[in-house]
């Protein structure tokens, strides 16, 4: 009996450049061994795609764009384990010509107005995902053009039912600064100073929610040495049902006898009893409920306090399970 998308729990929303559609999945299905379904978001079918998707099922498709409150809706994006945009494999460069994303020598003075035009839809897509799905935020990984593009993207302007600010923020004077911008530029001094790019300061990076070609790059140069490793990443990218044999680095929930206990008494029950090593937490900042965004900690402090809501990254034995 074929399953109506009104039905779908748990399922992936894949959107953006349908050029770029069958690559992932196929890849996605190799270490997904659920079969999750699929939906396809775009304002236009992609009928070529489709018919190699077919083979690749179950693939659902929904007309809209997914920086659209209501086609996230139809694509069921409250009920969805994740949304993934992908980006064109070829950049713009000056004109309407592209160039491959990795290709070498690219042009030094391309205008940071291509590359917004050229992620523009991938922006308003962060922005969608938060605004559609309430309180909780939909798992959404989006992959931009240009690392440049990242910092357009504000934490502040993903709040619910706001316009980038508090009533201090509105109060401002014209001349004064935003706050979003004062925060921006202070983590961007303060990636400099401990020796990393500014991009890797960005909330939006930090929360997982965008891959920028800097990082991908980096994968794509260790595929042609290690054929395995992109199968790999995107197993742990993906997660599995924590059978054995799956995907090594997991994420788990706080067990409940452990909520308000110390990180280090989860750490030696979690290592001692059920031979898991924690490796930090998927958190959010509960003084600030209007924070929306959720943060990685690595190895906090022993003393730090674990609330309902976090969730704890595990390195597993290759052959146990994490149930």
């Amino acid at each position: 009996m074929k399953m109506e998308i009104t039905e779908l729990r748990d399922h992936i929303i894949v959107c953006g450049v349908d050029d770029s559609f069958v690559g992932f999945i196929d890849q996605l299905r190799r270490c997904d061994p659920r079969r999750t379904p699929i939906v396809i978001l775009a304002p236009i079918r992609p009928s070529k795609a489709m018919i190699t998707l077919k083979s690749l099922g179950p693939i659902f498709y929904v007309q809209g764009d997914p920086s659209d409150a209501g086609s996230l809706r139809a694509a069921q994006a409250s009920t969805a384990r994740a949304l993934v945009f992908l980006s064109h494999n070829q950049r713009p460069i000056k004109g309407s010509q592209f160039q491959s994303v990795d290709s070498i020598g690219a042009d030094a003075s391309l205008e940071s107005r291509a590359a917004v035009l050229a992620d523009a839809e991938a922006l308003l897509t962060c922005y969608g995902v938060g605004e559609e799905t309430g309180s909780e935020l939909l798992h959404a990984v989006v992959e931009l053009c240009f690392t440049s593009s990242v910092r357009f993207l504000q934490p502040g302007l993903l709040l619910k039912g706001t316009e980038g600010g508090d009533e201090e923020e509105r109060g401002r004077s014209l001349g004064e600064p935003r706050k979003s911008w004062l925060m921006r530029k202070r983590q961007e001094t303060a990636a400099i100073k401990e020796g990393l790019a500014e991009w890797q300061a960005n909330p939006y990076f930090c929360a997982g929610r965008v891959t920028v070609p800097a990082l991908m790059d980096t994968f794509a140069c260790q595929c042609f040495f290690n054929r395995g490793l992109l199968t790999d990443l995107m197993a742990e990218m993906a997660g599995d049902d924590g059978r054995p044999g799956g995907a090594l680095l997991c994420q788990i929930d706080v067990p409940e006898e452990f909520v308000g206990s110390t990180y280090g008494d989860l750490f030696r029950s979690l290592t001692l009893t059920r031979q898991l090593i924690p490796l930090g937490l998927y958190r959010r900042k509960s003084e600030n409920p209007a924070w929306r965004l959720p943060y990685v900690s690595t190895n906090p402090s022993w003393m730090e306090r674990l609330d309902h809501r976090d969730r704890v990254f595990v390195l597993r034995e290759r052959d146990s399970s994490t149930s």
